[in-house]
């Protein structure tokens, strides 16, 4: 068996997983059936999505791909063995200062039962008068002075010991967040190949592992002073529409993603690609149930209470007043939301296949599996957007700075959280 390095050069994440890639070169010293170890995977590998190819200098052909498990003296995370190496030098510290603090309690009750006894010899002594007052003070501050010292020291021990059960407990629950089952063991893919001659071969693996997702995260600023923005068409002329004129403001709109995984494996230096794609929901649609058509039997329902402004009406107030109110409270309740704006390209490359779409980011990022969320940009990108004031006194006794935008790009605007940027200023998320 020889043992393969395949570092990860490309991850494609999904709502609720990732797909990696793996690349590394093979040297074969001989012609033959071979067997190559792939070492340091995730026990949450899916083995069914297991793919092998490669291409290089020799004809290889590649017999089969399968999953397996060796059990190891320590753990097989690279990450979970540094921190569980830190915990161990942080325990036998903490062990240093509890053998300390014994011997130290040790020390006190001994000075406690050397007072204890002086205390009754000294009152012998000057009763009898074989002993002076200046021995017994002597005494007396040699074993005050020796409780005050001892006390200091494991008032010390106890302040760097909790510091110390303060960084242990940080580290344990990294370990956890990084490889839940803590194992000892070490999963590794076996693929085996044939090959015609000696020479330099590269392996691709592939697969798809569980603990990954992403999710939009928008940065929107606004500059409500001196800005006009210069609107053109994907041809660069100016578009002919007459709201085009209403449209001088400028929106600045960084488009993120928020990562999370906790794979078991770290991604350093990986080609990142983005996706909606709903990966493993299988490709057979789901199954209808039946629909019963019957005669329509209407059910009672229950009246509404009347509001504020149609009980006036009903008590006979101004009709034309009554009816204006009841028109702007119902516009109020049954204002729908604006339709999706549709998708384009954006200055990142983009890929849409139907209903999905993917973001390759522009440059390599490394993701530790920490389960933290780690923010990576997309797209920088200046919309259009057109100024005005908007008040609902009977709601609110407010007047709101209203931004409306359009979206020229090819940003394919994905729902997700947007904090709000007015003049520099934090002004809110939404």
């Amino acid at each position: 068996m020889i043992e393969v390095q395949v570092p990860i050069s490309a991850v494609t994440i999904y709502i609720d997983r990732a797909q990696i890639t793996r690349r590394g070169r093979v040297t074969f010293d001989k012609d033959g059936a071979q067997e190559l170890a792939i070492g340091g995977l995730p026990a949450a590998l899916d083995a069914d999505s297991l793919r092998a190819s490669g291409r290089g200098q020799v004809a290889v052909t590649i017999i089969g791909v399968e999953s397996r498990v060796r059990h190891l003296a320590q753990t097989a995370h690279e990450g979970t063995r540094t921190i569980q190496d830190q915990l161990r030098e942080l325990q036998d510290r903490d062990n240093v200062l509890v053998r300390r603090d014994e011997v130290l309690a040790q020390r006190l009750e001994s000075v406690q039962q050397l007072s204890d006894s002086a205390a009754s010899r000294f009152a012998r002594g000057l009763a009898e008068g074989k002993t002076s007052l200046e021995s017994a003070q002597q005494l007396l501050d040699f074993v005050g002075a020796q409780t005050t010292q001892i006390k200091e020291e494991r008032f010390q021990i106890e302040r760097e010991r909790r510091d110390l059960i303060a960084q242990l407990n940080a580290l344990k629950e990294q370990v956890a967040q990084m490889n839940p089952s803590n194992r000892k063991r070490d999963n590794f893919v076996s693929v085996s190949v044939e090959a015609q001659s000696a020479g330099e071969w590269e392996l691709e693996l592939s697969y798809t592992v569980r603990g990954a997702s992403w999710q939009p995260l928008y940065d929107a600023r606004l500059t409500t002073q001196g800005v006009t923005a210069n609107l053109q068409s994907s041809t660069g002329l100016p578009q002919n529409n007459s709201d085009n004129d209403a449209f001088d403001r400028v929106l600045t709109l960084n488009y993120g993603a928020m990562l999370n995984q906790k794979t078991g494996e770290d991604w350093n230096e990986a080609q990142i690609t983005l996706s909606t794609v709903r990966s493993g929901l299988g490709s057979l649609p789901p199954k209808l149930d039946p629909i019963y058509v019957d005669v329509y039997s209407p059910m009672p329902r229950a009246m509404a209470a009347p509001s504020m402004a149609r009980a006036r009406r009903l008590a006979g107030a101004d009709e034309d007043n009554s009816l204006s109110e009841i028109a702007m409270e119902d516009a109020l309740f049954a204002a729908e939301p604006a339709p999706p704006v549709e998708a384009q390209t954006i200055t990142a490359e983009v890929e849409e296949n139907g209903a999905t779409v993917t973001f390759r980011l522009p440059r390599p990022l490394s993701i530790p599996s920490d389960g933290q969320p780690h923010r990576a940009l997309v797209a920088t990108q200046d919309l259009p957007c057109r100024l005005d004031f908007v008040s609902v006194p009977r709601r609110a006794g407010l007047g709101f700075l209203r931004a409306t935008t359009r979206n020229d790009s090819a940003l394919n605007l994905l729902p997700g959280k947007a904090n709000i940027f007015r003049d520099g200023e934090f002004a809110g998320s939404t």
